[in-house]
C-alpha cells in the first residue's frame, strides 16, 4: 500500500514538473529524491523552483491590468481585472453579456474568467457561463441562477487568455 502512495506522488511530482517546465534533475537516481522519506522535500524544491526561488526566474504570465466602466471595455494585455459598473442580470437563469475589447484576444484563444467581487444584491446568483473570444473580444455571458434579480451591480471579473 506504501509503495502505491509513493508511486502516486512521485507521478504527480513528474508529471507536474513536466507541465510546468520544473528541473528533472531533481528527480535522477542518484539524486536523494528516489527515496520515499524525501518525496515532500523534493517536491518543495520543484515547487520552490517554479517560484523563482535560487536559480531560475518564475514563469511568466503575460502582461496585465485594470479597467473599470461600463460594457464595453478597452484593456489590452494577457490578464487582468475588468470592473463592469451598472450591470443587471434578471433571475430565473437570465443572463447577459459583457464585451472586453481586447487587441490579444483572437478566435483561437482560450479565456478563463471568474467573478472577483461583486456588489449583486444577496439572494442573486451571478455566475460567468461562458467567456467567447473572437479577433479583438472577449464576450462574457453573466447568468443568474436565482429568482432574485442582480440589481444594478459591479462585477469585477478576473481573466486570463491562452493564445
Amino acid at each position: 500500500m506504501f509503495r502505491k502512495i509513493v508511486a502516486a506522488v512521485a507521478a504527480v511530482v513528474i508529471s507536474g514538473a513536466i507541465a510546468w517546465g520544473g528541473s528533472l534533475a531533481l528527480l535522477t537516481p542518484t539524486s536523494a529524491c528516489n527515496e520515499p522519506s524525501q518525496i515532500l522535500a523534493c517536491a518543495n524544491t520543484i515547487i520552490n523552483t517554479l517560484n523563482g526561488v535560487g536559480t531560475t526566474a518564475p514563469i511568466t504570465l503575460g502582461t496585465s491590468g485594470t479597467v473599470s466602466g461600463a460594457s464595453p471595455l478597452t484593456l489590452n494585455t494577457q490578464s487582468g481585472i475588468a470592473q463592469f459598473t451598472g450591470v443587471t442580470v434578471a433571475g430565473n437563469a437570465n443572463s447577459g453579456n459583457l464585451v472586453l475589447n481586447n487587441s490579444f484576444v483572437s478566435a483561437a484563444s482560450r479565456c478563463l474568467v471568474t467573478i472577483d467581487t461583486t456588489t449583486a444584491a444577496g439572494g442573486s446568483g451571478p455566475a460567468v457561463r461562458a467567456a467567447q473570444p473572437t479577433a479583438g473580444v472577449l464576450t462574457i455571458t453573466l447568468t443568474n441562477a436565482t429568482a432574485t434579480t442582480t440589481g444594478a451591480s459591479s462585477f469585477d471579473l478576473a481573466f486570463y487568455c491562452f493564445f
